[in-house]
């Protein structure tokens, strides 16, 4: 690969990787190919300026090289998918914000006064409907408060600090659904399994196709140190599992021929040959991935319930006695 020291320091390295274009899978593949090699402590690759920063301890000629020796390989860009990396998910936020405080300076340096008054009574309409449910359903909330601040502003005369507050409202919203999406994604990413190939025993050999590969019924062979790649039953073999991943187990546990064991587990003794019977993408670990990804919708009655019982408090003239 081509590319130019910008700048070094001890331990650390900038550099510009001579491309017209970099996509986000190819920043993906380039930033986990590096961060794999010994001694690297972090990279960080921008895909839009093609720029990358590595941290290391090991010496600066291997990080040299192995710049120099690395080639984007073009069948495995379908395995990074921006999406589930997180960079799709900090572009798209990125951009949302930029946008958002573009338009904001835009509309107060440049839009004449009735116009700026009339989106402000616009956008203040939302805030109103949401105070307004709340005291319908007889509580103060946050939503309350900030709707009462706006029409305060609004009915001063004063319409460059209402917009300033529902611009900040807004602003605060967007930061927190970034928040909570960019930390759910990292849980899930956290979990993942990474594991790419698996030993397929088929008669006396062994191959190493990869985990997409494998079917329900096909015999994979897992060693000492070995995560569990699939869902399966032990058949021949006897291996000490710490299900901790799964179960909070401490102690691992003996697994024998008729024993089930899950993926995201790890063989700590042991050599076992497992029937798969869940193909990847549907065992209880990816399962259990699918729904912190999907957490967002699936709020349950307990914690909305909580939700409201955070928010309310004592709401004096509103509230009927008890």
């Amino acid at each position: 690969m081509n590319c130019t020291i910008l700048h070094e320091s001890r331990g650390r390295i900038r550099v510009h990787i001579r491309m017209r274009r970099m996509t986000m899978a190819e920043a993906d593949q380039l930033e986990s190919a590096l961060a794999a090699l010994p001694g690297i402590r972090q990279v960080t690759v921008y895909d839009r300026t093609c720029y990358a920063v590595i941290r290391y301890q090991a010496s600066r000629d291997a990080v040299i090289r192995a710049l120099a020796a690395f080639r984007f390989d073009r069948e495995a860009l379908a395995n990074f998918s921006p999406e589930t990396s997180g960079r799709a998910l900090n572009r798209r936020y990125q951009e949302k914000l930029v946008c958002m405080t573009l338009m904001y300076l835009v509309r107060k340096l440049y839009f004449p006064a009735p116009l700026r008054i009339a989106l402000a009574a616009w956008r203040a309409a939302r805030f109103f409907r949401r105070g307004l449910r709340c005291l319908l359903r007889r509580r103060l909330e946050v939503d309350v408060l900030d709707a009462l601040s706006i029409g305060v502003s609004m009915g001063r005369g004063d319409f460059a600090t209402a917009a300033s507050v529902m611009f900040l409202l807004r602003l605060g919203e967007l930061l927190e659904e970034w928040t909570r999406k960019k930390s759910l994604g990292d849980l899930a990413r956290s979990l993942s399994l990474n594991v790419d190939q698996v030993w397929l025993k088929t008669g006396d050999a062994e191959l190493l196709p990869p985990i997409s590969q494998i079917q329900a019924g096909d015999q994979v062979c897992v060693r000492t140190g070995n995560v569990i790649p699939l869902d399966g039953r032990v058949v021949s073999g006897e291996a000490s599992v710490n299900q901790a991943s799964l179960t909070g187990e401490s102690v691992a546990v003996r697994k024998g021929p008729g024993a089930m064991v899950y993926a995201g587990t790890v063989v700590e003794e042991g050599e076992c040959i497992l029937l798969v019977e869940q193909q990847a993408g549907t065992g209880r670990y990816d399962q259990i991935v699918a729904m912190i990804e999907q957490s967002e919708r699936l709020k349950s009655a307990a914690e909305s319930r909580a939700l409201d019982l955070a928010d309310s408090g004592p709401c004096w003239g509103l509230r009927r006695p008890i």
